[in-house]
Formats: C-alpha cells, sequence, structure tokens
C-alpha cells in the first residue's frame, strides 16, 4: 500500500507574483511541497492485533511484548541514555532550561532547573529505505474517501 499525499502552496509573502519562487542565487526553486496523509492512528492495541494476525504464534503475548518494550525503551531513557534499534532507529532525550530560568543562576542552580524538552526518534537507513519501498500515491478524496484520526 502506497503513503498518501497532497502538494501545498509554499507561503512566499515576499514575492508579489503567484508561483514564481527565485532563491538568493537566482535559480528557481519549489512552489510547493508534499504533505504525507494518514487515514488514522494506529494505537497499541491494533498494533497488539496486526502482530496477532501475522505472527499467531504469539497472539496471546503480542500485549505484553509491547508494553513490556516500550517501559524497557522508557527506563534506558530515564539512565540518560540512547536506545539503539538496529535497523530500525534511535531515540534519545532532548533537556533545556525551565522557562522561569534566570540566565544569571549559578551551575548547580542551572542544573537544578532542567526539564525534558523531547523524546527524539531517528529512523536508521534501513527502515527509512524499507517505508520508501512503498512508493507514494496522490489522495484522491473521491479514491480515498475522508480520513479519519
Amino acid at each position: 500500500m502506497a503513503i498518501k499525499f497532497k502538494f501545498a502552496k509554499i507561503a512566499d509573502n515576499i514575492s508579489e507574483e503567484d508561483f514564481v519562487c527565485v532563491d538568493k542565487e537566482g535559480k528557481k526553486k519549489a512552489t510547493v511541497r508534499p504533505i504525507l496523509l494518514s487515514n488514522k492512528t494506529v494505537g497499541r492495541d491494533e498494533l497488539a492485533e496486526r502482530i496477532s494476525r501475522k505472527y499467531p504464534r504469539f497472539s496471546s503475548e503480542a500485549h505484553t511484548i509491547i508494553g513490556v518494550m516500550l517501559e524497557s525503551i522508557k527506563d534506558v531513557l530515564k539512565d540518560g541514555e540512547i536506545v539503539h534499534i538496529k535497523g530500525f532507529g534511535s531515540f534519545s532525550v532532548n533537556a533545556q532550561f525551565k522557562k522561569h530560568t534566570e540566565s544569571n543562576l549559578d551551575e548547580t542552580s542551572r542544573a537544578n532547573s532542567l526539564e525534558i524538552k523531547n523524546v527524539v526518534f531517528k529512523a536508521d537507513r534501513q527502515l527509512k529505505n524499507e517505508i520508501d519501498e512503498a512508493g507514494f500515491e496522490k489522495f484522491n478524496p473521491v479514491k480515498h474517501g475522508t480520513r479519519k484520526y
């Protein structure tokens, strides 16, 4: 099954002419960008159901396997380490100072004012290549119907 997309016009508040974009070197550049569309969000229960259908031998353990894996990833991230699953990708954590932190505080005070900014996932090249093999198909509301979230 292909990944559905549509094109969206790139906002250009500088140029008064539509569909004419030129970079600093005078070269024409794209005036549209692709937006990927999903039909729905797959949650933990549906993911377990898909595993059960694909691997009937593990159907009774699918929920448990997913839960244990997610808990293990959280535990490793809480230890300040990076989780790397070869061929899939890496999970890591970014930090920032809390919003109310004053910049003139000493190092100890600033260290105590950290909070998690993001948990980041970076896909491995192998995962990107496998997903890319699915291909792309331009979204057609008549053919594809309405999107569900």
